[in-house]
């Protein structure tokens, strides 16, 4: 259930804008990046990238781009430190 969840959440990059943005500042903001990603406001600008980008690194996501796709997604998504079943 979970997962299909996760496979309708958009891609995100530089430029995306609206409630799925706002969405994952807000996670970014839980997860302890609020100083990287300022206001929570809907864009998806430099510094929703770099808190992206340090959320990858710091969560070993195969990809670091600094774009958020099913892999961010999932980590983003999933308690810290867990795996799924």
């Amino acid at each position: 259930m979970v997962q299909s969840a996760i496979a309708q959440l958009p891609a995100l990059k530089i430029g995306s804008r609206g409630p799925a943005v706002a969405l994952l500042q807000r996670l970014l903001v839980l997860y302890g990046y609020p100083s990287i990603v300022g206001a929570v406001d809907g864009q998806f600008g430099t510094k929703t990238q770099a808190a992206v980008l340090q959320f990858q690194r710091d969560q070993n996501v195969a990809i670091k781009d600094g774009t958020v796709g099913s892999a961010t997604w999932d980590k983003l998504t999933y308690p810290a430190g867990t795996s799924r079943p």
